[in-house]
């Protein structure tokens, strides 16, 4: 078994991701539970199947003093610090100043309860603990695996967009149990299905040019991810302020594809 392991890593961990994240989610369903904003079930646990998946590949793959180098690289500073820092915060305050600026020409009044429920997220945990809980099951549940790992071991063998392109692929299949476990997105099944998998390919490239930008900085894309998640996740985002924010993140996302395609050699001068 662990000589498959190190032969076919990728495939190794995305099973693992598959089978720890599945395993919950659909433990969830069995038992008639689902998850949405304010209830007390949560699914984001489920996130951290990539992770963990990932520091076992690591593991069997590299050794102790690998997995020790990996674990590292979870709170290596981004190689830009401020311009990273920039693109963190800018999300969730685009949604706030979006919201106000419909406030003041007449949309409803925001209020701050709509700015602090989580899908998943019960409210009880207060708004330090959803933070806590978006940032670690949310950005580095899943950033530790599709970005730290899966993207690094690809680009062993492939180029920036193949390597990218990929993930992207992986990363939207292991997602769907969440359709039917997560209220919010259960939304999504129909024909918004194809933006929302047009927005997550384009995110992975968005992600991946973080990625790289940032020195193949963990918590860089870690908290951009949860950054943005909360900016379109929360109810004060429903409508105008997740679609613009969802839009620029794709326009971002093509950008990056096309900068992948035209210089390759990117991923070699990041690492």
């Amino acid at each position: 078994m662990r000589d498959l392991v190190r032969r076919f890593p990728v495939i190794s961990y995305y099973a693992g991701a598959v089978v720890l994240s599945w395993t919950y989610w659909l433990t969830l369903l069995a038992f008639g539970l689902r998850a949405g904003p304010g209830t007390s079930v949560s699914h984001l646990p489920g996130l951290l199947g990539p992770a963990i998946a990932a520091l076992v590949v690591t593991a069997i793959c590299d050794g102790s003093d690998g997995l020790l180098r990996f674990v590292r690289r979870f709170w290596q500073l981004p190689r830009h610090p401020w311009p990273v820092a920039l693109a963190i915060v800018v999300p969730p305050l685009l949604t706030a100043v979006i919201v106000l600026v419909q406030w003041s020409v007449g949309g409803p009044k925001p209020e701050l309860v709509q700015f602090l429920l989580f899908p998943g997220v019960p409210e009880s945990v207060g708004p330090i603990g959803m933070l806590l809980a978006v940032v670690i099951l949310n950005g580095f549940g899943e950033e530790i695996g599709w970005r730290g790992f899966a993207t690094d071991r690809l680009l062993l063998r492939l180029d920036p967009l193949r390597a990218t392109a990929i993930v992207a692929v992986l990363w939207a299949f292991w997602h769907v149990p969440v359709f039917w476990v997560n209220i919010s997105m259960a939304a999504l099944v129909g024909p918004a299905l194809v933006g929302w998998l047009i927005g997550l390919g384009l995110g992975a490239f968005a992600l991946a040019d973080l990625y790289f930008r940032s020195g193949r900085s963990i918590l860089a894309v870690a908290l951009w991810h949860a950054s943005y998640n909360f900016a379109v996740a929360v109810p004060a985002a429903a409508g105008l302020p997740a679609a613009i924010i969802s839009t620029a993140v794709m326009v971002w996302g093509a950008y990056a594809a096309w900068r992948f395609w035209r210089h390759p050699e990117i991923a070699a001068a990041t690492s």
